[in-house]
């Protein structure tokens, strides 16, 4: 799925539009400095890839924005990303300090920052 990202902010391409060229006609059109946008919230997942529910409205000054363009992200539902990122922690933090596979709930605290390639910025062996 393509999306604008604005200084590493991720947003949802308004109803109807697809496409770079469409979106900066529609900004230019509008009129307005403050155009409504769909925010993807990086939270609790690790970009590329986006939890659909963690979405949320918010206004963008387009006259204040020096530079935007077109990303590739994965959008999943809450339920499909815990289940991607069940699968990768076990491989990724075997041999951390930081693991402990008796845990409650092993993606408490992680959703941030192990991505579902695997890759933990903080990983430390023992």
């Amino acid at each position: 799925m393509r999306v604008i990202n604005i200084g590493g902010d991720a947003y949802l391409y308004p109803e109807g539009i697809y496409s770079m060229e469409d979106f900066v006609a529609f900004v230019n059109l509008s009129g307005n400095k403050f155009v409504r946008m769909r925010c993807l919230y990086s939270d609790n997942c690790v970009p590329p890839y986006f939890v659909r529910e963690d979405c949320g409205t918010c206004y963008v000054n387009f006259s204040a924005v020096p530079m935007m363009e077109e990303a590739e992200i994965t959008l999943l539902s809450r339920e499909e990303y815990d289940a991607r990122l069940r699968e990768v922690l076990p491989h990724c933090c075997q041999g951390c300090v930081d693991f402990d596979e008796n845990e409650d709930d092993i993606l408490e605290g992680r959703r941030n920052y192990v991505g579902l390639d695997g890759y933990c910025p903080y990983y430390q062996a023992y």
